[in-house]
């Protein structure tokens, strides 16, 4: 790609971004919410939802749909194309309804992948142009094309607000209950919101069409209360996708999109769910670290003599609570970290007792004061009854390790660790100055 064709295609781009976001609806849909909004006997409040719906839920969707599907999908064309799944190709209408609302150079990505000469290409591109589906579907069959890689990238792309007001009334149901089955599966989204305001939303439309058909009246502002629920369950969903990327996002792309989230009917709910999303990064605090009260019973022993210390009795005879505090010291101390994998880990290369699961264990890294393993040495001197510190070497790594004679240099470790050792075990561990 030259200068220019580059040039030409990132302003492409960003003109296109711009449109789906000014202009979130087709003229016939925009034409009806017009005569909505103006009528007398609709409240204000169904006219807000209305308004929250066309300037910010559409257009924020919209910009997402657009990023993902002409840009995100191009990116990672390559492995998206290989991604095998047990999915038929898509026929060749199915195919041109979603090339349909993608910007002319994504088309051509797309395209592209089909095994067919230019000359068969540049037709199929003029068929898309011309909006003429069926001439596309016939010239895909008549080439005999394999759709299988198109497919799979027609398949991530997303819909948006076009595609979405063109589906017929008979199967909003099935678009509303397909999008809450995709958003719920976020793993920062409430499960029980999105299901709960998409099911009384379904509910509603029920209720809507049964007095259509009965010729009765319905209650025109409950419907819109449930749709706005509806509307900013899927909004916190779509926002939390929009900070997760937000390292992925073009400076050019926020430009355009933050506007929609600055709209007056929208600043309260973006703060709040700001708010969620910044809790929902926060580190969830793991779960004690605990041993099995019986963990210094003979059952526990894994016979495997090469991978562990000889742990003396004076240990054990403290119990499982001391030992499991002793621990927890280390890691909140930093010569070990704090994980409980590797509290466990560290568990049995002392004790030989619940060996974790795995052919080879992983090697713990032991921080100790000044990057030197004498607080390693003092445990290895103490805890077990035969002082292998070609073990302690091959369980642990990091710090400098001493040349020879491992054991005189126990004396050596930290003051404030000497103490506390004493204190977890005073007859194997007496304090000396």
């Amino acid at each position: 790609m030259n200068n220019r064709e580059g040039v030409n295609r990132k302003k492409e781009y960003y003109d296109w971004l711009k449109a789906v976001v000014a202009e979130p609806l087709d003229e016939d849909y925009q034409a009806s919410v017009a005569t909505f909004m103006g009528l007398d006997s609709v409240s204000d409040e169904a006219k807000k939802t209305m308004k929250f719906s066309t300037e910010v839920f559409q257009p924020f969707g919209n910009a997402l749909a657009y990023i993902v599907n002409n840009r995100f999908i191009i990116e990672d064309k390559a492995f998206l194309m290989e991604n095998d799944t047990d999915d038929p190709p898509m026929t060749p209408l199915e195919i041109f309804a979603v090339l349909d609302y993608l910007i002319p150079s994504t088309v051509r990505e797309f395209l592209g992948v089909l095994k067919v000469d230019s000359v068969v290409m540049e037709k199929l591109f003029a068929l898309w142009i011309d909006d003429d589906a069926d001439g596309f579907a016939a010239l895909l069959q008549k080439e005999n094309c394999d759709l299988t890689r198109i497919s799979r990238l027609c398949r991530c792309c997303w819909d948006d607000a076009f595609s979405v007001s063109e589906i017929p009334n008979s199967e909003v149901p099935m678009m509303i209950d397909a999008l809450s089955s995709t958003l719920k599966h976020s793993e920062k989204l409430d499960e029980q919101q999105i299901k709960g305001s998409a099911d009384q939303m379904l509910e509603s439309i029920e209720e809507i069409e049964a007095a259509d058909d009965d010729g009765e009246d319905y209650d025109l502002e409950e419907s819109f209360r449930d749709y706005r629920q509806f509307c900013e369950a899927c909004l916190r969903s779509q926002l939390f996708k929009y900070w997760d990327w937000e390292a992925e996002l073009k400076p050019g792309e926020i430009r355009i999109i933050e506007p929609v989230l600055e709209h007056p009917l929208a600043v309260e709910l973006v703060e709040r769910f700001r708010e969620e999303y910044e809790e929902s990064q926060q580190p969830q605090p793991s779960e004690p670290f605990t041993l099995p009260n019986d963990f210094f019973d003979w059952s526990h022993n894994s016979g495997k003599p090469k991978e562990h210390f000889y742990l003396c009795d004076a240990v054990r005879r403290k119990g499982v609570e001391t030992f499991v505090t002793f621990i927890n010291w280390l890691a909140d101390k930093g010569y070990i970290a704090d994980d409980n994998e590797v509290k466990a880990l560290f568990a049995y290369r002392l004790t030989g007792r619940c060996r974790p699961e795995g052919k080879e264990l992983p090697v713990i890294e032991w921080h100790g004061k000044n990057n030197k393993p004498y607080e390693l040495i003092y445990i290895v001197r103490n805890f077990s009854d035969r002082g292998d510190y070609r073990k302690m070497k091959r369980f642990f790594h990091g710090p400098e390790w001493v040349k020879d004679r491992d054991s005189s240099y126990a004396n050596s470790a930290d003051s404030e660790f000497r103490r506390k050792m004493s204190e977890f075990y005073p007859s194997i561990c007496a304090f000396k100055k």
